[in-house]
């Protein structure tokens, strides 16, 4: 495909090197000179210096025979315009990331009078085909998370009819043995297994040790009887402290308010303490929160979870090291970064999660050629889990799944055929239309994508 991409920071530049990496044609728009000398450092990729909302610029980047057009500026306004010039310009597909949640749905313009029908504007009107906004994407996945038995992220497929879940192995029953030899209480597949920095898609021998990071496939009925194999649950949070006032901190507070958990909020600047406190419920404090005796001084311990979302990556992991130490029993913090997931995880974090990775996974999905309905990336985005639509002349249609050859670092983990979930047998057949969930080693996705179109 031939991808235009305008906005070269952190958003941008991840999902130019995701999107280069799987072998597609990117163009990237950039004003920034330091911006891109570093993507150029990088990434072998055409870079255009510019302002992406420049016709002029647009024209030079050929945006008339992209596939997809990207609008990740740090402006709203900018990504709206950029989508709206590309499509009127022969753009087949637009992504917009939209911070203002005033912008991400329906705008409903006044009349002047009350008789007359109010016009009402979607994305699509503006020429936007998909909006992003990865803050809260984040938000919505700290809610889930927090609102579960078990401290773990999650992911869906099949329409919620099934979930992706992570657990960590603490229990002895399951420990030490072949995955094979382990008799779940439901049916299930073992997609990946993290071990420390280590990342396997587990075959049929292999075993679970003490710590590993096990992501279950598995109905959404299902999944907490499945996790009390692998931990103890934790009950869903009813209180949580956020460190970090800023947009995707509010957001989550926001979001943590509307299912009753108690929140309180620690931030450095009075005046966003301020704004803050004018619009939501939650206790509002002002403060430095890697003091760690400011927060003994705020009782921060009684806290069920504790939350870090500062602008620094390795802020957010001291922080959450700090709350790990004063005992509250859930910490999740925000990293910038996919590749520092691991590493946070490894010293002791619970949950790190990327809103980059999140929002990336929902752009990345309409960059296939395969007809792809979900794709979540795991363990530093060196995992994927992709739900395709089989195609009618797909090469893995229509045979027993003991004749397939897939390749190493692969492995087909459920498949749906009228909302019937079924998990793969060696005499199971995968049908034309049929919906399968595969996981695949990152670097795979565009010679696994084949076998489904």
């Amino acid at each position: 495909m031939y991808i235009v991409i305008a906005g070269a920071g952190l958003l941008g530049g991840h999902i130019a090197s995701t999107m280069a990496g799987e072998g597609h044609d990117v163009v990237v728009i950039e004003q920034s000179e330091l911006q891109t000398e570093t993507l150029s450092a990088q990434l072998d990729i055409k870079i255009i210096r510019g302002g992406a909302v420049s016709p002029s610029v647009l024209e030079e980047a050929e945006v008339k025979k992209a596939d997809m057009v990207i609008a990740s500026t740090n402006s709203d306004e900018a990504n709206i315009v950029i989508c709206f010039l590309s499509k009127q310009m022969g753009a087949k597909r637009t992504v917009a990331r939209v911070r203002n949640p005033e912008y991400s749905g329906y705008l409903i313009l006044p009349t002047q009078s009350p008789n007359k029908a109010r016009r009402v504007f979607r994305p699509k009107n503006l020429g936007i085909d998909l909006i992003v906004n990865p803050e809260i994407v984040a938000a919505n996945e700290i809610r889930r998370i927090l609102s579960s038995l078990y401290l773990t992220p999650m992911d869906e497929f099949a329409e919620g009819q099934i979930q992706l879940t992570e657990f960590k192995a603490t229990k002895g029953d399951i420990l030490d043995k072949p995955i094979n030899q382990i008799d779940f209480p439901k049916p299930c597949s073992i997609a990946v297994i993290t071990r420390g920095t280590e990342t396997m898609i587990p075959k049929a021998e292999d075993v679970i040790l003490q710590g590993d990071r096990v992501y279950i496939l598995a109905s959404k009925n299902d999944m907490d009887e499945l996790g009390s194999v692998f931990t103890q649950a934790k009950g869903k949070a009813s209180s949580a402290v956020i460190i970090g006032g800023g947009r995707v901190g509010f957001h989550i507070a926001q979001r943590l308010e509307q299912i009753g958990v108690q929140v309180k909020i620690i931030e450095k600047s009075r005046r966003r303490c301020f704004e803050i406190a004018q619009r939501l419920k939650a206790v509002v404090v002002q403060g430095e929160g890697s003091d760690y005796n400011f927060l003994v001084e705020e009782r921060v311990a009684s806290a069920d979870a504790l939350v870090a979302t500062t602008e620094r990556s390795e802020l957010n992991i001291l922080l959450g090291l700090l709350g790990k130490n004063l005992g509250i029993k859930r910490i999740l913090t925000l990293v910038d970064r996919p590749s520092y997931i691991p590493l946070a995880e490894t010293v002791g974090i619970d949950i790190a999660l990327s809103p980059l990775q999140l929002a990336a996974g929902k752009i990345v999905r309409l960059a296939r050629v395969a007809e792809v309905i979900s794709v979540s990336r795991l363990a530093g985005e060196r995992v994927e889990i992709v739900e395709y639509v089989v195609g009618e002349n797909a090469p893995i249609a229509n045979k027993p799944l003991s004749e397939l050859q897939l390749p190493n670092g692969s492995k087909i983990l459920a498949f749906t055929r009228d909302g019937a979930i079924s998990f793969p047998q060696a005499d199971s057949i995968i049908k034309a239309s049929d919906h399968a969930i595969i996981a695949c080693q990152t670097a795979l996705s565009s010679v696994v994508e084949k076998l489904f179109y």
